[in-house]
């Protein structure tokens, strides 16, 4: 009974957003753990292991909400792929490669060397 009533959610949800069920999904509709995630980039020997990027923080919400310091807005975790659909991060696209752990794609599909890590 559970797992239907969160199926039609997201299909509610994804009429919201103009998105008919199962249109570009590779995988079942989930959301992240809530919390703040923090965005960094790989250092090197002479510096620390990660660097954090200035204004790369955001914090999951419930129902597939997001915040930033500049808005809110929502996001599409379909499978391991994270898409942000509305609000200041909309258009970025992320691989879930972890319980916590987000890397940004490329505009090709590519990871970046960008993670955002839940803290």
């Amino acid at each position: 009974m559970n797992n239907q009533i969160k199926t039609i959610g997201a299909a509610i949800a994804l009429a919201g957003l103009g998105i008919a069920p199962g249109a570009g999904a590779q995988g079942k509709l989930s959301t992240l753990p809530q919390g703040t995630y923090t965005c960094s980039m790989p250092g090197n020997a002479a510096s620390a292991a990660w660097r954090e990027i200035p204004g790369r923080t955001f914090t999951i919400a419930n129902s597939s909400t997001y915040s930033t310091a500049d808005g809110a807005g929502t996001y599409l975790l379909s499978g391991s792929t994270v898409r942000f659909t509305r609000g200041p991060m909309k258009g970025m696209q992320f691989k879930l490669t972890g319980t916590s752990t987000l890397v940004l794609l490329e505009d090709d599909g590519s990871a970046s060397k960008v993670r955002c890590v839940r803290g």
